[in-house]
């Protein structure tokens, strides 16, 4: 029965091998040392109770074929051309004979002799013939070495991996690969283009206190729209802050994905102030907040192109829209080429408006349908789950708005020149670190290692499942190929 049993966890092996996913190698293990535990077992106590009673006679041979245990010597006499064998005088002892196939040799015997009630002792040494003769050390071992191997080659592709096994056979078998825009499949050197203020707040005066309250919200951010809305009200300001009332902004409230709340308080000669409610961010995030955004003032040709609207409202009406555009990186299309032709679904997931996101995916190859805009980081995710349910997914990603994804993914890429470069921790599986050749171009490289390193882990674990198979029945003696009976 327990052969019976370990056949079917075998063919279990080959079918999980055979269908992609990872086979119990530790039952395997099991199996293949508690069944020649039981043959050696029976055995040794076979042949401890016959040399009990009876002389064992052996062909002579090599002398360095017969490895002799100190309390033996005295057991071993030599008789014309066969060696006998007896056990000592004392009673409390018994001579024990057992085979090994540690030395490859058929003839090779290890003689020891083993205290009575010791028998535990005995087993101890045939648990570890057993486990020397099985592989499955070895196998359960290539999991953990061979990221490291993959992680130095990829090094040298300019990818930094900090992974796991189990995540890299996920980029290996993964069907769907979904990218952010901005920073990833755009440069994210966003330059500004256009500004419309409303006519509440276009006088130059105003003009300025809208830039000083940008200004003041966006410092430290490094948000690659923040950054290009804080270097142009620095441009636009210039010398102009002596010549401002005191400013105050203060009740700064980010929200992740969406803009930023805050309270500004701008106070005039002698002891008068005036205060707003600022709201800036996406057009999606200020009209969540009941104020209306009016593009009529940009042109189409800007609306419709690689760009990023902001819009600012203050005390709950619109005051100022800004445009800032983006490129594609040059390598973009050939990537998604390539990843189309490793038999991957490309999509995108941004949080910018339509237009722009639908010029992007034009540009770059990805078809409609797999373009989802206007979605906040948990909207993101959530759209990245139901990707999952059809299998494992890669996401592509630059900055902390893309933290959710990397942490729900089947496995995900960080592009260089993120906001992550400054990060201690690494939270993607994969960083694309800064060289001379474009980012975008290792991530198919990525994938093919990341296969390349599946088949090899799963031609070893067939190697290793086959050996155990003829190990065992080289110790039950199954089909004519054991060793010879005594």
């Amino acid at each position: 029965m327990s052969l019976l049993a370990g056949l079917q966890l075998y063919l279990e092996a080959f079918c999980s091998i055979w269908n992609g996913r990872r086979p119990n190698m530790a039952t395997l293990a099991s199996l293949g040392i508690m069944l020649a535990l039981m043959q050696a077992a029976a055995d040794s106590l076979d042949w401890g109770k016959w040399i009990l009673s009876h002389g064992l006679k052996l062909p002579r041979g090599d002398p360095d074929s017969l490895y002799e245990c100190p309390r033996s010597t005295s057991g071993i006499r030599r008789d014309g051309g066969t060696s006998q064998l007896r056990a000592p005088d004392s009673s409390s002892d018994f001579m024990v004979l057992k085979r090994s196939y540690l030395t490859g040799n058929r003839h090779a015997c290890i003689l020891s002799c083993v205290h009575e009630g010791q028998l535990g002792a005995w087993i101890g040494s045939s648990f570890s013939v057993a486990a020397a003769a099985c592989p499955c050390s070895l196998s359960l071992s290539v999991p953990t070495s061979d990221p490291r191997v993959s992680s130095v080659r990829a090094s040298k592709l300019g990818v930094r991996l900090v992974t796991t096994y189990a995540r890299l056979r996920s980029a290996a078998s993964a069907r769907t690969i979904l990218f952010d825009k901005t920073g990833t499949l755009t440069q994210g050197d966003l330059k500004f283009t256009h500004a419309s203020f409303s006519e509440e707040w276009g006088s130059s005066q105003k003009q300025d206190i809208l830039w000083r309250a940008v200004q003041e919200v966006e410092a430290g951010n490094t948000h690659p729209i923040a950054r290009a809305l804080s270097e142009e009200s620095h441009a636009r300001l210039g010398e102009k802050h002596e010549c401002l009332p005191d400013f105050v902004v203060s009740e700064i409230k980010h929200e992740l994905g969406r803009g930023a709340q805050a309270v500004v308080t701008a106070t005039h000669s002698g002891s008068n102030f005036t205060s707003w409610k600022l709201a800036i961010g996406s057009r999606a995030y200020i009209e969540s907040l009941g104020v209306s955004i009016n593009l009529s003032q940009i042109p189409v040709k800007t609306r419709n192109g690689i760009t990023t609207t902001v819009g600012i409202a203050m005390d709950g009406k619109q005051a100022a829209v800004f445009v800032l555009e983006d490129k594609v990186r040059s390598d973009a299309y050939q990537v998604i080429r390539e990843l189309k032709a490793l038999g991957l679904a490309v999509g995108m997931i941004t949080g910018d408006n339509t237009a722009s996101a639908t010029s992007v995916a034009r540009e770059v190859g990805i078809d409609s349908d797999m373009v989802f805009a206007n979605a906040l980081p948990e909207e993101k995710s959530r759209i990245l789950e139901r990707f999952l349910q059809k299998g494992p997914a890669i996401y592509v990603g630059d900055n902390y708005n893309d933290i959710l994804c990397f942490a729900s993914a089947s496995f995900s890429i960080c592009v260089a020149g993120s906001d992550l470069r400054s990060v201690d921790d690494d939270c993607a599986d994969a960083t694309l670190i800064s060289s001379e050749t474009p980012p975008l171009s290792r991530i198919p490289l990525t994938i093919l290692l990341a296969r390349r390193m599946g088949g090899i882990v799963t031609q070893n674990y067939c190697w290793a499942v086959i050996y155990n198979i003829l190990s065992v029945a080289w110790v039950l003696g199954l089909g004519g190929i054991g060793p010879p009976s005594p």
